[in-house]
């Protein structure tokens, strides 16, 4: 199944508060074949009481990632 499948999309959601990861979610979307389209996915919560996920500051003033153009040339 792995390998008739293609990714359709991904989506990851990182919440920071405090300078320590709050929260993290990520979607993936799958096609398989021409009939069956799936989405997986996982949530993180509850993750700011830890120490040890500090994040850095150069990560802290990063800037967006540009979004791709879908269509397609």
């Amino acid at each position: 199944m792995a390998r008739k499948s293609k990714i359709q999309g991904m989506t990851a959601k990182l919440v920071v508060k405090n300078k320590k990861l709050y929260s993290f979610q990520y979607l993936v979307k799958i096609k398989v074949n021409k009939l069956m389209r799936f989405s997986a996915g996982q949530s993180y919560g509850n993750m700011g009481k830890q120490d040890f996920l500090k994040i850095p500051n150069n990560a802290l003033n990063a800037h967006p990632l540009p979004k791709t153009d879908k269509k397609k040339k």
